[in-house]
């Protein structure tokens, strides 16, 4: 799960805030019930019942945000997004994320899938991204 977050912190170091955005929003989702997801998934149930897990969990969850709170300021001080407080934003997105992930680990389909991604898409543009 570490490694994911570095692979993604690797693969998107020289993209354009918008890009990484993009990038972010695209690897956060499981369009489909892939072998990661059920690992997440799997994790995240342990994390209720046990405190290990739970610390884990918690890790995990803290540096994904510290990457999206980076790419949020570095938008905002490249004028590419709104000017925000970073932090609640990135709390704000990962909510959101994090409740289309669940609506989507339930009988994915083509038509959730898109409209998940125009949902998103909207409240990016709307709330982000600069008007």
């Amino acid at each position: 799960m570490r490694d994911e977050l570095e692979t993604f912190t690797r693969e998107v170091a020289g993209l354009s805030s918008a890009q990484k955005m993009e990038r972010l929003v695209a690897d956060f989702l499981p369009f489909e019930q892939d072998a990661a997801w059920q690992l997440y998934g799997a994790t995240w149930q342990l994390a209720l019942h046990n405190d290990a897990y739970a610390e884990f969990v918690e890790a995990i969850m803290q540096a994904w945000s510290e990457r999206v709170r980076d790419i949020i300021e570095e938008g905002v001080g490249n004028g590419t997004f709104r000017e925000c407080d970073p932090s609640r934003t990135t709390r704000q997105l990962i909510s959101l994320l994090s409740g289309y992930d669940e609506f989507l680990g339930v009988r994915p389909s083509a038509e959730k899938c898109a409209m998940v991604e125009a949902d998103i898409a909207d409240f990016i543009q709307r709330f982000i991204y600069k008007a």
